[in-house]
């Protein structure tokens, strides 16, 4: 009995103020603030209104939190592929905390439905297909801070890759330009220079008129 009355005086009293409008809920204590959590996400959420002490609120807060955000984020990879990065953000952007995200990235991880590597391969390809080189496709996974795509990009990207990837370019989008316009445009594609001399060197006749006259197109040969 003493016990449970010593809990009682110990009681800390929560209160919520919901924010429709600024898309949040605060959460206070003691009219202290505990934190802030989304709106849409946490609205139909029965807070307690009182705890025995704040360790007991974290416990259960936690515990719901993880909960919304494992929902949250299955809602999204539903819709569509998302690198961990990504999803990471996402939930972050939702007023998640961090040990909240790096759980629900991690578990996502280990049950499949978050890879890296397939999504990356993926995308490497698309851009392989739309007649990027390797050092356009590496700054533009730098730009969408993509980790771990170097050895993907190398073992995708070989000479092989690169030159069928020229080749289907230039016949495709580059069959009206001169042969030096055509080298400038895919060497700004991020495909090295030298690869790109002897691709287009290669799809012409060595005795054609434009090689003739103008030798310094072709500089590797």
């Amino acid at each position: 009995m003493m016990e449970c009355l010593v809990k009682i005086l110990h009681m800390k009293a929560i209160k919520i103020l919901k924010e429709k409008i600024n898309k949040r809920i605060v959460i206070l204590i003691e009219n202290e603030t505990y934190t802030e959590v989304d709106y849409f996400l946490f609205k139909s959420v029965m807070f307690p209104k009182e705890v025995i002490s704040v360790q007991a609120f974290d416990e259960w807060f936690e515990a719901k939190s993880y909960k919304i955000a494992y929902v949250y984020a299955m809602r999204l990879l539903a819709k569509k592929g998302y690198l961990s990065t990504e999803l990471a953000n996402k939930l972050r952007e939702k007023r998640f905390v961090n040990q909240i995200v790096d759980k629900i990235v991690e578990q996502l991880q280990k049950e499949h439905f978050i890879q890296d590597e397939k999504l990356i391969s993926r995308q490497i390809e698309k851009l392989l297909q739309k007649g990027y080189g390797p050092f356009y496709i590496a700054e533009y996974c730098k730009q969408k801070k993509i980790s771990g795509y170097a050895p993907i990009l190398d073992q995708m990207a070989d000479l092989s890759m690169q030159r069928q990837a020229i080749k289907n370019y230039a016949a495709k989008y580059l069959k009206e330009l001169n042969n030096q316009q055509k080298i400038s445009k895919l060497i700004r594609r991020g495909f090295e220079t030298s690869l790109v001399y002897d691709v287009i060197r290669s799809l012409h006749d060595p005795h054609d008129e434009e090689m003739q006259s103008h030798p310094e197109y072709f500089p590797y040969q």
